[in-house]
């Protein structure tokens, strides 16, 4: 199973993703690899975009890494792009 179907699909709501925003150690992963790879070391969050940039403040100060790969919607449609 995949963290970002997990985490809309609990709330109700469909959602769209980007591959590679996924942080990645290895730019040449096909789709697949990127979509269907869970590292131990990757966690997913939902933040609301009134909280981004006290959570953001809270990463750079904690000095952890962190990407916005997607967006929930209101649609119950996953989206997955590649670009």
């Amino acid at each position: 199973s995949n963290a970002f179907p997990e985490l809309v699909n609990d709330g109700d709501r469909g959602g769209r993703f980007e591959l590679r925003n996924v942080p990645n150690d290895e730019p040449g992963m096909a789709p697949l690899e990127i979509w269907s790879n869970e590292s131990q070391e990757r966690y997913v969050l939902a933040v609301g975009v009134e909280d981004y940039e006290r959570f953001k403040a809270i990463c750079e100060r904690e000095r952890c890494p962190f990407a916005v790969v997607g967006e929930a919607t209101a649609e119950p449609q996953l989206t997955v792009t590649d670009s």
